[in-house]
């Protein structure tokens, strides 16, 4: 795949293009960190690949240091929203909406603040439904969903053994805020907060069912 740098964020291009991912990394990532994964596993077939960078301000959570982060985050406990929430996912839908452009099939994911910001872009902030939604270890925050959104086919990974989003923390989240959506939940035993090839596997293999045929 072609490697594109657009600032901070990473653009991967396919030889054959029929659908796109938006993926949003965690705290304190970039989108360089995530580039090594998807060189190696691009999860989606003929798939674009566009890796966002958040960018860098003082976290409560973590004494106020300055790192790269959509929002900040007062504790994994309060999933509270916050004006940094509208405003990366402001960013994240007009990334959205220049993506439209090559094609419908649009995916958005991410993992843990990542994930949980494509939750709520995809099914609170934007007007037009995406095709799925990904997360990864991740949560939902406290938001009623637009109808016209909770359509959307959303997968969601998370080990057993998530130290960072504990998963009986990230479940309850779920069944209280993704009322009346279509989301399928997949958890691994013995994974911490992190990436398995199971997570991968999973994802390919759930996504193959939405392809778009032609």
């Amino acid at each position: 795949m072609e490697v594109l740098r657009r600032g901070k964020d990473i653009i991967l291009n396919p030889k054959v293009h029929k659908r796109t991912l938006i993926w949003l990394h965690g705290l304190g990532d970039s989108a360089e960190g995530f580039l090594p994964l998807f060189q190696m596993n691009p999860l989606l077939e003929d798939c674009k690949i566009v890796l966002l960078t958040a960018p860098s301000r003082p976290v409560t959570l973590n004494y106020g240091m300055k790192m790269n982060s959509w929002y900040d985050i007062i504790s994994i406990d309060k999933r509270e929203m916050n004006p940094e929430v509208i405003e990366s996912a402001d960013r994240v839908s007009s990334e959205i909406q220049d993506q439209r452009k090559s094609t419908k099939e649009i995916y958005l994911g991410g993992f843990s603040q990542g994930g949980a910001l494509s939750l709520y872009t995809g099914l609170v902030h934007i007007d037009i439904p995406l095709h799925a939604i990904i997360g990864v270890s991740c949560y939902a925050m406290n938001y009623t969903i637009k109808k016209s959104l909770a359509n959307t086919p959303i997968m969601l990974y998370h080990g057993k053994n998530d130290g960072m989003v504990p998963f009986n923390m990230a479940k309850e989240s779920f069944i209280n805020v993704l009322v009346d959506v279509k989301y399928k939940l997949y958890s691994e035993d013995g994974l911490d907060h992190g990436i398995s090839m199971g997570t991968l596997n999973s994802i390919s293999e759930w996504a193959k069912g939405l392809y778009i045929k032609e």
